[in-house]
């Protein structure tokens, strides 16, 4: 099976990404490629905890400010 990883601006609504993945992929696996570093907070259920320590996404926020 798939699951559909969204993006979606708070504001607006609209939705900026979408990554698409094999089941047996850890849904924090793919909240690098979500997010656009303009975000103040972020939302998902469980599966998207520990979001902050993962490195990619350290790499990414500390570049974009």
């Amino acid at each position: 099976g798939f699951k559909a990883h969204i993006g979606v601006d708070r504001e607006t609504g609209l939705v900026h990404h979408i990554e698409t993945t094999a089941t047996n992929v850890h849904n924090v696996a793919v909240v690098s490629k979500l997010i656009s570093c303009e975000e103040v907070t972020l939302n998902g259920d469980s599966g998207y905890l520990g979001t902050e320590k993962r490195p990619e996404v350290i790499r990414k926020t500390s570049r974009e400010r």
